[in-house]
């Protein structure tokens, strides 16, 4: 796959979610409005192509955030929540698998997360939503 390869998926991402996401964004249309918006897109997300699947996606950190995104939703006690959760991994593995300026920010915020030192608190985990 090159940043020339164009496919489905990517069509999806670019012109059915990219696009609008962007436009929402930068609108000056009445938060309502906006909400309503953000709605439809996700489910543009949720129904406009099959869940990322190590089968169906080819880079090997592409993969490695299906893994973390299974593992996400197996300790997750939110159901009330899990559609927009949902559709924000799909969205972001996909961007991740075939946006390379994604990609590579992606990339770049998760090294600058890694080398800040950031501290995990268990203190803060809300037991209620997370097992």
């Amino acid at each position: 796959m090159t940043v020339f390869c164009r496919n489905d998926i990517q069509e999806i991402i670019v012109n059915h979610v990219n696009a609008p996401l962007r436009d929402i964004l930068m609108s000056r249309m009445n938060p309502f409005r906006k909400l309503i918006k953000l709605n439809r897109l996700i489910e543009v997300i949720l129904k406009g192509f099959p869940d990322p699947t190590i089968e169906n996606t080819w880079h090997p950190n592409t993969h490695r955030l299906i893994v973390m995104r299974d593992d996400f939703f197996t300790h997750l006690k939110m159901p009330s929540r899990h559609k927009v959760l949902w559709a924000i991994w799909k969205y972001t593995i996909y961007a991740y698998d075939y946006v390379p300026v994604y990609r590579y920010l992606i990339d770049r915020t998760l090294e600058l997360w890694l080398k800040s030192g950031w501290e995990f608190s268990e203190s803060t985990k809300p037991e209620r939503y997370w097992e």
